[in-house]
């Protein structure tokens, strides 16, 4: 709706696997699902992991953006995707075709938990929220705002590291 890049890394849908949004951690994206995806994958679970704001594939938050915002952003990306999930499996949108998510579990994981507590509708259920990272709009949320230059000089120096 206003332009944003977003990055989402979702399992095979079957009807057998019930979706799970998954918040990834700070720092974090994503790929997160990787690590945890055969183990999902065995557990009849099927991972929605989107990108946070600012990481992975997804756009730095525009200015005055809060973690408020995120239940709006997560819908529209899950919408725009076609990955919209309720708890029987399959896909679905209420009444006025927007994603509906009644009773779809949310976890989240260190400053995932934050997220996965904002992106919870009132039916849905939230699990396994641990925030090892402060929830606050300041800190470490505030590198997703880095301009472009400075993270890619960040990236850059990663192997340099070794």
């Amino acid at each position: 709706r206003d332009g944003r890049r977003a990055g989402l890394r979702s399992g095979r849908r079957r009807p057998e696997r019930r979706p799970a949004r998954r918040h990834h951690g700070t720092p974090g994206s994503r790929l997160f699902a990787a690590v945890c995806g055969p183990t999902a994958t065995e557990a009849g679970v099927r991972l929605v992991v989107p990108d946070r704001p600012g990481y992975g594939k997804s756009s730095p938050p525009p200015r005055g953006w809060s973690l408020g915002d995120w239940q709006t952003d997560v819908r529209e990306l899950l919408a725009t995707e076609g990955t919209t999930t309720e708890p029987t499996g399959g896909d679905a949108a209420d009444e006025n075709g927007d994603a509906r998510s009644a009773g779809v579990p949310h976890v989240g994981f260190s400053g995932g938990g934050p997220f996965a507590l904002a992106a919870a509708g009132p039916d849905d259920r939230v699990g396994l929220v641990s925030t090892v990272v402060p929830p606050a709009e300041t800190g470490l949320a505030r590198l997703a705002a880095v301009p472009f230059a400075v993270r890619l000089l960040f990236r850059l120096s990663k192997p340099l590291a070794r």
